[in-house]
């Protein structure tokens, strides 16, 4: 996408939705369920990675603080 109005407009409504400070509370969760639960799947199963990877995205959405 193009820098301009439309680019600015979605740029402020996810800062809005997840602000920059967020990270620092989801970190430790996401960290501890990419060591616990992703690297084992992925280490025990390779050929399903788009499906750890799909339940990691799916993780890292339902955090919450």
């Amino acid at each position: 996408m193009p820098y301009g109005e439309d680019w600015k407009l979605r740029r402020r409504t996810f800062v809005q939705h997840f602000p920059p400070s967020d990270a620092q509370i989801h970190q430790p969760k996401e960290t501890h369920f990419i060591r616990t639960r992703f690297l084992p799947q992925l280490v025990k199963s390779p050929d399903q990675f788009m499906d750890h990877v799909r339940q990691l995205v799916i993780q890292s959405l339902m955090v919450g603080p």
